[in-house]
C-alpha cells in the first residue's frame, strides 16, 4: 500500500486552504470519533492533486487528525474537529462538500443531529461561504470568517421536539403576547414540531433570516442581529436583537427557547447565544 500523509497544521504550511470536491458522503459521529464512506473524493493541495472513487474516512478529535483510506492510498490531515462537541451525536447522508479559494459550498439532503435531550432531523440543507482572499492562521478561522463576511444557510425542513403547550404560552407571556390573538392549532403536539422553509443571510457579521413555524401555531419567524467569531476563546456569539412571529415581538421567547439547549457548549446570557467550539 501506498502511503501518503499530509499535515495541515497551519495555512501558512501551504499558503491556503486545500482544494476539496467530495461527492455522495454517508456516515456518523458519536462519542468524539467518526466514519464515513464517499462515493468521490478530488483534493489538491499546492501542485498535487489526488483523486478516489470508493474511499472511507475516519476522523477523531483526540487525534485531531482526518483519514482517508482507498484500496491503495492512505492520506492523513491534521485538522481540528472540536466544534463537533456541540452535538452528542449525527449522522448524515448522500453530502455533497466543494471547497476552492473563491467558495466554500455543502449540501446535505439528510441530517440527524442530537444536541442535549433534543432530536434534531434535517432534510436539505444548503450551506454557502464566499471565501476571504487572506487567510488566517488557522483552517476553521478562515471558514467561519468567510461565511461571517458574506454567507448564506437555507434549509427545508427540520423536525424536533417542542415543549407542552403549557410551557409554550408561559414562554410566550415573558414577550407580553396577548395570548388570545393566538390561534393555537388543535392538533397540536407537545411531542413534535416543524420548521420549514429555513432562510438566513450574513453580511459583514448582520444577520438576517426568516422560518416557518409548523406547529402550535402556523405562522413566519422573521429575525435578526449579529455574529462575531471569537478567536481568543474558539467560540461564536450570537447576539439576537430581534425576533418577530406574525405580528408579535417575541425575542425574549426566542431565547428562552434557546436556553432549553444549554450545555457545556452552548451558553446563552441575555440576548448573546455562545457557542464554543474547542
Amino acid at each position: 500500500m501506498i502511503k501518503v500523509f499530509f499535515l495541515i497544521l497551519s495555512v501558512s504550511s501551504y499558503g491556503a486552504l486545500p482544494a476539496l470536491d467530495f461527492k455522495n458522503v454517508e456516515g456518523a459521529y458519536d462519542s468524539q470519533k467518526g466514519s464515513a464512506y464517499a462515493m468521490y473524493a478530488k483534493y489538491k493541495i499546492d501542485s498535487v492533486l489526488l483523486t478516489h472513487t470508493d474511499i472511507n474516512v475516519t476522523f477523531n478529535m483526540d487525534k485531531k487528525n482526518l483519514v482517508l483510506q482507498g484500496p491503495n492510498t492512505e492520506v492523513h490531515f491534521g485538522f481540528d474537529f472540536s466544534f463537533l462537541n456541540i452535538f452528542q451525536s449525527a449522522s448524515f447522508f448522500g453530502v455533497d462538500i466543494f471547497l476552492n479559494k473563491e467558495e466554500f459550498v455543502t449540501t446535505a439532503p439528510s441530517l440527524e443531529a442530537n444536541i442535549g435531550d433534543y432530536n434534531y432531523s434535517i432534510k436539505n440543507v444548503d450551506f454557502y461561504a464566499k471565501m476571504l482572499e487572506k487567510a488566517p492562521s488557522d483552517e476553521l478561522d478562515h471558514i467561519l470568517d468567510s461565511f461571517i463576511s458574506r454567507g448564506h444557510i437555507k434549509v427545508n425542513k427540520v423536525k424536533y421536539k417542542v415543549s407542552s403547550k403549557k410551557i409554550i404560552k408561559n414562554d410566550l407571556l415573558s414577550d407580553e403576547v396577548d395570548l388570545t390573538k393566538i390561534k393555537f392549532n388543535k392538533n397540536f403536539s407537545s411531542i413534535r414540531a416543524t420548521l420549514k422553509n429555513l432562510d438566513l443571510t450574513v453580511n459583514d457579521g448582520k444577520v438576517k433570516g426568516r422560518v416557518y413555524i409548523d406547529s402550535w401555531i402556523n405562522a413566519w419567524l422573521r429575525f435578526n442581529g449579529k455574529i462575531r467569531n471569537m478567536k481568543k476563546s474558539k467560540s461564536v456569539e450570537i447576539e439576537l436583537n430581534y425576533a418577530k412571529l406574525g405580528i408579535f415581538k417575541v425575542k425574549k421567547f426566542v431565547l428562552r427557547a434557546l436556553r432549553k439547549l444549554e450545555s457545556d457548549k452552548i451558553k446563552v446570557k441575555g440576548n448573546i447565544i455562545t457557542i464554543i467550539l474547542s
